[in-house]
């Protein structure tokens, strides 16, 4: 897998129609323990007017495509996650049948 790939799977994966998906939750929120929040903005969402669903669904996709971003700046050092002074390196690897790839040799918020 190459950073390019990394980056592509990771848009299908997490901020791909994210917006759209969390809409969907809260119009039939999940039965399971855990989905209170959905549950409790499920009614608010449902009332909504369309043209304010849709306002809502794109606020959600801009969140959901910033967060993505940001986490791939942390990977890429570009943001840092320690307190002042001298800063650690992360260094991600993809690892499949012997191979091993260095996914953020590359500044993967770029390819983003």
């Amino acid at each position: 897998m190459s950073p390019q790939e990394f980056v592509d799977a990771i848009k299908i994966v997490v901020s791909n129609d994210r917006g759209k998906k969390i809409a969907e939750t809260f119009e039939n929120p999940p039965g399971r323990k855990g989905a209170e929040l959905y549950k409790r903005l499920s009614p608010w969402f449902k009332s909504l007017p369309q043209e304010d669903k849709e306002l809502v669904i794109e606020a959600m996709q801009i969140a959901a495509e910033h967060a993505t971003f940001r986490l791939l700046t942390v990977l890429d050092g570009a943001a840092a996650i320690e307190p002042r002074g001298p800063k650690g390196d992360l260094e991600l690897y993809f690892v499949k049948d012997g191979s091993r790839v260095h996914l953020n040799a590359l500044p993967l918020h770029e390819l983003y």
